[in-house]
């Protein structure tokens, strides 16, 4: 375990219990930012929105299991082992809630299944291209059998051991999320179709993944949904300064509220 929260910008390795963790944490003040990032993404997938956090509140970001610098974790990997992992690791890191949790695709259903199971701990949530837990099934659907086949691999086979499709009945066996502020961010920026998927089959999930982006910005009173018009998924990485904005604009309705 490290004693204390490392130097801002410094990588520690925790342990959580056998097992060891890379994480980052910068900044001061609360709420804290904790940053969860999509399947098979480590912590540098946050390059260009870390620094800018760490002048408005402090900010944790860190490798999931099996990433980065991070030990290896028990398989299949889930949204509900990796809340247990955040939980312990913010805890060996000795930061406090309430957090604030940032997360991008996979890792929002890892930040709505934290709030949802521990509520007490989260005062605001940011989700980005956020899978929902019903995207996928209604996706298959849609497909051809090798464009399904295609899914079905990389729903179980990512690098990252994630089963994705576990995650989802996680998320859906889930309490409802805190009424906390909100925002979802939706990348609406002209994507190209995947192999075997027909233009028809492309614009389906398109339509799809928007309502399911609208879905789930109506989830909370008052939750706001923001259309980054010039990105593709990693709107992090595509509009940073966007992103900045929503999150710190969460923090400082955290901070009021509380």
């Amino acid at each position: 375990m490290v004693d204390a929260v490392g130097a801002a910008g410094a990588v520690d390795l925790v342990d959580i219990g056998g097992r060891r963790l890379a994480a980052e944490v910068r900044g001061e003040g609360v709420p804290t930012v904790v940053l969860e990032s999509g399947v098979g993404a480590a912590m540098r997938s946050w390059d260009d929105v870390a620094p800018a956090l760490a002048a408005v509140t402090r900010v944790v970001r860190y490798d999931r299991a099996g990433l980065g610098q991070s030990d290896p974790g028990p398989r299949p990997r889930s949204a509900q082992t990796s809340v247990d992992d955040l939980r312990a690791l913010l805890t060996a890191l000795r930061v406090p809630p309430p957090y604030v949790l940032v997360g991008h695709s996979f890792g929002a259903l890892t930040a709505c299944l934290f709030g949802g199971l521990h509520p007490g701990e989260v005062a605001g949530l940011v989700l980005l291209e956020a899978s929902h837990e019903e995207g996928f099934e209604r996706l298959r659907a849609t497909l051809s059998e090798d464009a399904r086949a295609e899914l079905d691999l990389w729903l179980t086979g990512n690098k990252e051991g994630v089963d994705l499709e576990l995650s989802c009945r996680q998320a859906r066996e889930a309490p409802p999320l805190p009424q906390v502020p909100f925002v979802v961010v939706t990348a609406t920026a002209k994507q190209g179709t995947r192999p075997g998927w027909t233009h028809e089959t492309a614009e389906n999930a398109r339509r799809s993944w928007l309502r399911h982006q609208s879905d789930l910005a109506g989830r909370v009173p008052g939750g706001r949904h923001v259309l980054a018009d010039r990105s593709g998924h990693n709107v992090h990485r595509d509009q940073p300064g966007l992103v900045v904005e929503a999150i710190a604009g969460v923090v400082q309705a955290a901070r009021g509220q509380t």
